[in-house]
């Protein structure tokens, strides 16, 4: 009785530890944050890699403006409602990835960051900020509402629809405009959700493009059109399918805003910085070679005496210039001196 009792506290207990390990897996490894394509609830934008896919569009995550617009040929970058504003010198590098040809999407509704990117990349649309309502033509409320291609636009026709959850209006400036709200819609101005006097209906853009060099800049008046509750409307999935597939390359740009788990953020730093790799593969086979010089300790878990691997310094410098040709051997020795020990002074002291 006793014994069995132990035994299935012990199960218990690995249970336990299991569901935990799980538990904090998925909370590195996952996002909650709104517009993230880590984020698989109804605000996160899990749906756009199976949309990309669809169209045969490589889709990925970029944590950095160097890495998201690294390559303009074939390009485009969606930027959905940032949290901080880029830099002059970030709009400047931004602006080059368009003026080389690149396509930039910028989606914004009622955030500040846009207006300032939108100027320093040479754009002339500009985001209106004030709540769009339609009491005639909407989606289950008047602040979800419906707007229709034009025909300057190949991205969505006149007999498709978009709808916007709690979007905006575009201030087109003379740019192409792709889609249009019904001539019943009204900016909610103080925002008291009803028509005022010093408010008028009519039809207000809600797509726009434009070419800014040798490229083209892309605004929607909701970032909200790419959530996953909203890509699944018919006419919003067929616009991004549509935008996509142009391309052979798409890359959401979250460099400004917090959206990336742990895990992965870690994952992308590292993959960026060769010195990192470098100190890791060190701490790696510097733990293999501390593991196999006190073997007893091994033995003692493992309960077994056969494992022998020598990895002094020597060893791990050849494997890591195979590996990384490119790396200064200079910097690979400091940083192999600074974790393991020399392993005669070692065995001599023995």
């Amino acid at each position: 009785m006793g014994d069995s009792t132990a035994r299935y506290a012990r199960y218990a207990v690995v249970g336990l530890a299991l569901l935990v390990l799980l538990s904090l897996g998925a909370g590195v490894a996952t996002s909650t944050a709104a517009f993230s394509a880590y984020n698989a609830a109804w605000d996160g934008s899990t749906n756009l890699e199976e949309i990309a896919a669809t169209g045969e569009t490589e889709l990925s995550v970029a944590t950095t403006v160097d890495s998201a617009y690294e390559r303009s040929e074939d390009s485009i970058v969606i930027v959905l409602s940032p949290d901080r504003a880029y830099t002059e010198a970030e709009q400047t590098q931004i602006r080059q990835y368009v003026d080389e040809g690149g396509t930039l999407l910028v989606a914004e509704d009622f955030g500040s960051q846009t207006t300032s990117l939108l100027r320093g990349v040479g754009a002339r649309s500009r985001i209106d900020g004030r709540l769009l309502r339609d009491e005639r033509r909407y989606y289950r409320t008047p602040n979800i509402t419906l707007a229709s291609g034009t025909n300057n636009s190949t991205l969505i026709g006149p007999e498709q629809t978009l709808t916007l959850n709690h979007g905006t209006a575009i201030r087109a400036n003379g740019t192409t405009i792709l889609a249009n709200s019904s001539e019943f819609s009204y900016l909610d101005t103080n925002r008291n959700y009803a028509l005022d006097d010093q408010e008028s209906l009519e039809s207000r853009p809600v797509v726009t493009r434009e070419s800014v060099g040798e490229g083209t800049v892309l605004v929607v008046s909701d970032p909200s059109l790419f959530i996953n509750a909203m890509s699944d409307r018919s006419g919003n999935r067929q616009f991004i399918g549509a935008v996509l597939e142009e391309y052979d390359r798409a890359v959401v740009d979250d460099s400004h805003a917090e959206r990336v788990p742990p895990l992965f953020a870690w994952l992308f730093w590292l993959r960026s910085s060769p010195l990192a790799q470098v100190a890791l593969g060190t701490l790696a086979l510097g733990g293999v070679g501390l593991a196999t010089t006190h073997r007893r300790v091994v033995s003692s878990v493992f309960d077994s005496d056969e494992i022998t691997v020598d990895a002094d310094q020597d060893v791990i410098l050849a494997y890591l210039g195979a590996e990384h040709p490119e790396w200064d051997t200079a910097d690979v020795k400091r940083l192999i001196a600074g974790v393991i020990p020399d392993q005669h002074k070692r065995d001599d002291d023995d």
